[in-house]
């Protein structure tokens, strides 16, 4: 398993699986002596070694150029040349993902909350298991370990459970995502000439794209997981059924939003300090956890955004109830505005998409017939979301009458076949 999680990422990038290496040696070696040491000074030593090293990769290859810019920007004058430094290290894949895994080990180690893993086979495993190792859900040592630790087996039941996630997984992928991308991008390139309508379809077509380009790729890793016995963390549970935008990021790339929960939000203080230091608390999280997407402003602005909301919500509460079903369109709505500076290329590009999207700019919808061969895909999406809600659709497929589980299997398999975008499309946040 662990040879197949080498050849898996060296597929893409060879030279990279360096970086991995690297970062198992370094956090196995740490944790095992974080362990050992007897005193609070020493283990906390080890653990700086360990966040200075993995994060200062991190930074190296995904944010400094970024810096690099920003500090050329501020202080021109103290550049050679008068230009900024740039490295031209091509981004490697999933390198937050697998880094935040390895960190969330050595913390938990430093903490007592894990043993220290002294196989390093089985922990070279846990930092590179192959289904989740590019694109999450970015696991905890206290559930994966254990399960690495067993011996791994295929059985019905299981490749039952694959085989359900699997095909809603690539539903959403090849189906939905990768079919309205095209319009998605038309929308966001050439926005200076199309009609509000037509923009305001684009960002809802992209909060529906990314939730099933990323939610299928989680789907899918899952499943593959469960046919070696291995169960990973459910990543997405329905978000845009949300009531709120607390239960919109409880729903939402749970694995990360979680993770920032334990590791950051909880160590500045959390809730703990008064209304003004929480609501601090938050957009710092919040923030971060936009930042975590890559080295862009638009990423920054879209996690303060949340970061901000989440945070009224905590302590503003409406005098009257509104019904469920408001409740569900005014967070979609929220989170789709948002997404529009997640997708922008820049500030300036967000600005002046949400600038025409909002001039009622009048003109045909680009493509009506291409819009309505979305529709029936967009349909199932949402009826089916609908009856899962918070439940797996590996779990809730399952407890249905054999007959109406199998019309569905066909259902979904011939959508697929007959409506599949298999032109290859890489998933969104591989770049992350």
């Amino acid at each position: 398993m662990l040879l197949a999680s080498y050849i898996f990422y060296m597929y893409w990038e060879p030279s990279y699986i360096i970086l991995i290496l690297f970062s198992t040696v370094v956090d196995y070696f740490v944790a095992i002596n974080i362990e050992k040491r007897k005193t609070k000074k020493e283990r906390k030593y080890l653990l700086f070694f360990s966040l200075f090293l993995n994060l200062g990769l991190l930074f190296t290859f995904k944010y400094f150029n970024f810096f690099s810019e920003f500090v050329f920007d501020l202080l021109p004058g103290i550049f050679p040349n008068h230009k900024p430094l740039l490295v031209t290290f091509l981004l490697p894949v999933g390198i937050s993902f697998y880094t935040f895994q390895t960190l969330s080990y050595t913390i938990d180690v430093y903490k007592g909350e894990q043993k220290a893993e002294k196989d390093f086979l089985k922990f070279a495993l846990y930092v590179t298991y192959f289904p989740q190792l590019v694109a999450g859900p970015i696991e905890r040592s206290q559930n994966l370990l254990p399960q690495i630790q067993e011996k791994l087996k295929i059985d019905f039941s299981n490749a039952s459970f694959c085989f359900r996630m699997f095909i809603w997984g690539m539903f959403k992928k090849i189906v939905v995502a990768d079919n309205i991308s095209t319009y998605v991008d038309l929308m966001f390139n050439t926005h200076f000439k199309q009609s509000s309508l037509s923009l305001f379809i684009g960002s809802v077509l992209f909060s529906l794209q990314i939730y099933c380009d990323f939610s299928g790729y989680s789907d899918m890793a899952i499943g593959i997981s469960r046919l070696f016995g291995v169960r990973l963390m459910d990543n997405f549970k329905t978000p845009y059924y949300a009531k709120s935008m607390s239960e919109h990021w409880q729903r939402w790339h749970i694995s990360l939003s979680s993770w920032f929960r334990d590791y950051v939000y909880i160590p500045i203080g959390g809730s703990k300090g008064g209304n003004l230091r929480t609501l601090l608390n938050v957009l710092i999280t919040f923030s971060v956890s936009g930042i975590w997407h890559g080295a862009n402003w638009t990423f920054l602005a879209w996690g303060s955004i949340h970061g901000v909301l989440v945070g009224i919500e905590k302590f503003v509460k409406l005098p009257f109830k509104l019904p469920n079903l408001l409740k569900v369109f005014f967070v979609f709505n929220i989170a789709n505005f948002a997404f529009i500076i997640f997708r922008a290329n820049n500030i300036t590009h967000a600005i002046d998409y949400i600038s025409r999207m909002f001039s009622f700019v009048e003109g045909p919808v680009y493509s009506v017939f291409d819009l309505i061969k979305f529709l029936p895909a967009i349909v199932v999406l949402l009826i089916t979301d609908g009856f899962l809600q918070k439940e797996s659709i590996g779990n809730k497929l399952s407890n249905l009458h054999i007959v109406l589980r199998y019309l569905f299997y066909i259902f979904i398999l011939h959508m697929i076949l007959q409506n599949g975008a298999f032109h290859g499309n890489s998933f969104i946040y591989f770049q992350f």
